[in-house]
């Protein structure tokens, strides 16, 4: 294996906040790894979400706005409780547990913990929109 073969990344390294995300509340801190740079058709994000806060219901479909329209998502849950809104059923998710969504699947997230909600979420975004 030769240097050209690792890529590291740092904490803090392509890092936004998303406020509102979806329609929902506050302001989301997420971290995306290796955006655009990996040799498979993923992408791996970290995301913050802080008490009280939520990602708002959305689906991936052919209106979705960031080219998005096919993903799909796995996202597992690091620290923190989530209450997790899938196809209009609740479910309450805690450290260790996780979901895959299809594209077409509503899906919404909120912190119901006392503390901020930690979650890496990997998804196959699907081919860009023509």
């Amino acid at each position: 294996m030769g240097p050209e073969d690792v890529d590291i990344q740092r904490s803090g390294d392509n890092r936004a906040t998303w406020s509102d995300l979806h329609g929902g509340t506050g302001d989301i801190d997420v971290q995306r790894y290796f955006e655009r740079e990996l040799p498979w058709p993923i992408e791996v994000e970290m995301w913050v979400i802080p008490v009280g806060a939520a990602e708002g219901p959305h689906v991936h479909d052919e209106h979705d706005p960031d080219g998005y329209a096919d993903a799909r998502e796995v996202y597992l849950v690091v620290e923190g409780q989530a209450r997790v809104t899938l196809d209009g059923t609740e479910y309450d998710f805690g450290p260790g547990d996780a979901f895959a969504a299809g594209s077409r699947v509503w899906r919404g997230i909120a912190n119901t913990g006392p503390a901020p909600l930690r979650m890496v979420i990997i998804n196959d975004p699907g081919p860009p929109l023509s």
